[in-house]
């Protein structure tokens, strides 16, 4: 992270004053949105989160918005594009176990029951 501080400022050191930087890097939304995740990230109090957290998102290609939050979307794949309501089943269960129940979705598993009919 502190190499990417660098690289934003890098350019106008030897050309700037201090200040004159700062003005700059106001205006730098790339630079503004590193501040602000590094400043959310400090609230942590396991400082090596933070660096993993940057470095897996920098790796990942990930974008930080300029109020330092990073952009993510989770996908639910899908096995037939018939069967919606055991995806929306799925979906809607593993959001109730994380954020309801604040339990690790890992240690559930879902049977899906099918009918047997005989003649």
């Amino acid at each position: 992270m502190v190499a990417k501080f660098v690289n934003l400022v890098d350019p106008y050191i030897k050309t700037h004053t201090i200040p004159a930087i700062e003005k700059i890097m106001e205006k730098n939304d790339e630079y503004q949105g590193l501040k602000n995740f590094f400043m959310w990230a400090c609230l942590n109090p396991r400082a090596e989160v933070a660096a993993d957290l940057y470095d897996f998102l920098d790796r990942n290609s990930f974008r930080i918005t300029k109020q330092g939050f990073f952009v993510a979307l989770r996908n639910v794949v899908t096995v037939t594009a018939e069967d919606t309501e055991i995806v929306q089943f799925i979906s809607n269960a593993y959001n109730k176990i994380k954020a309801v129940w604040k339990k690790n979705p890992k240690d559930y598993y879902i049977f899906k029951k099918t009918m047997v009919l005989s003649l």
